[in-house]
């Protein structure tokens, strides 16, 4: 669970006044943002969106890592798929240096 929605939810069961809508709101959304994680650590083939979601950057940053050499995408058509394993080496990669 991210630091940030710990917090929240610390907040929330120690301040009476905030409305009980608003913690089931956040355990709802920790729990689809869980699942998420999980379905998208399952997947063998993601799109540059899902290799987003599942390295926590954005897009424009998969698309950086494509254009330096630090992922590979596999063309499926027109389509750029890449493997998990790809992406998980990618990261564990030490960075380059700057200009």
């Amino acid at each position: 669970m991210s630091k940030i929605r710990k917090e929240n939810l610390a907040f929330i069961s120690e301040n009476s006044e905030v409305d009980s809508d608003l913690g089931n709101n956040l355990l709802f959304e920790n729990r689809i943002a869980t699942e998420r994680a999980v379905s998208l650590g399952d997947l063998k083939w993601m799109t540059t969106i899902e290799a987003a979601q599942y390295l926590r950057v954005s897009v424009g940053s998969i698309k950086n890592m494509v254009y330096r050499g630090m992922l590979s995408p596999r063309k499926l058509g027109r389509l750029n798929r890449f493997l998990r394993d790809d992406l998980d080496r990618a990261i564990s990669l030490p960075a380059k240096g700057g200009y």
